[in-house]
């Protein structure tokens, strides 16, 4: 039992524990920072299927915007697209 020897099974179980861990740490992360947001503009968020349908083709459509954040926000790609008239 002391011999120091570690078996493949027992590295593969190690490593999927320390994903596991790791998944839950960011749903929770993830979950407690949006009710935050949502309570901070007094948001009473009662069509939660909406928002994670939305979040779910979202992350379909671009996953590396969810950890790095997409090169320009959404406001600046409207504001460019949108003509500005002569003042």
């Amino acid at each position: 039992a002391l011999d120091q020897d570690m078996g493949l099974a027992l590295a593969l179980t190690s490593i999927a524990g320390v994903l596991s861990i790791g998944m839950v740490n960011l749903l929770v992360s993830f979950g407690l920072a949006l009710w935050v947001a949502l309570r901070a503009r007094k948001i009473h968020f009662t069509q939660a299927g909406a928002l994670f349908k939305a979040l779910g083709r979202r992350f379909l459509g671009a996953p590396v915007e969810f950890f790095i954040g997409p090169k320009y926000p959404p406001l600046v790609l409207e504001m460019a697209a949108t003509p500005k008239e002569p003042t």
